[in-house]
């Protein structure tokens, strides 16, 4: 649409780290939004603002009697503490189906190459099939495409996906 046109214009005018944090953003919505159309209860930990997590979302699947989070989760989503990582990882694997999920986001429909970090990196590993990665491109089309990869370790060890270092 021109409004979107428009605005994607006014985007790239910012300066990168604020044009990074918009996209961001917009891809953390996106991928809110497909998931719950996908029959997750999604719960978008940066709703508010960046937390500084190595991961964006925490995804259950949808029940009709939902148990309650566990305690560091709640405190966690409420902003009430800051908890440790490793009580974060040990409270997730304790919900059935439970995954955090990093969301990576641009305005193309190509170009695959994204910036993770070391934190991200560790945590997959830790946590295996609990940490997936989404994708979403197309950004300036309204809610773009999303491709969810839910174990984003193993599929670096297939080879699925690729790590680039740049120094």
């Amino acid at each position: 649409s021109p409004e979107a046109r428009a605005a994607v214009a006014q985007l790239q005018d910012l300066p990168e780290d604020e044009f990074n944090e918009v996209v961001g953003r917009l891809g953390e919505e996106a991928a809110s939004t497909a998931l719950r159309a996908l029959g997750f209860e999604v719960t978008w930990v940066n709703a508010t603002g960046e937390t500084g997590w190595p991961f964006d979302l925490i995804v259950r699947p949808v029940s009709a009697d939902p148990e309650p989070w566990p305690q560091v989760l709640s405190a966690m989503i409420s902003g009430q503490q800051a908890p440790k990582m490793k009580d974060v990882e040990a409270a997730l694997l304790a919900v059935p189906g439970a995954a955090i999920v990093e969301v990576k986001a641009s305005l193309a429909a190509s170009g695959d190459v994204f910036n993770i970090s070391a934190a991200q990196l560790a945590t997959a590993r830790r946590l295996g099939p609990r940490y997936w990665l989404a994708r979403v491109k197309k950004i300036s089309e309204g809610f773009g495409q999303l491709r969810v990869l839910q174990d984003l370790d193993q599929a670096t060890r297939d080879g699925r996906i690729k790590l680039l270092m740049v120094a």
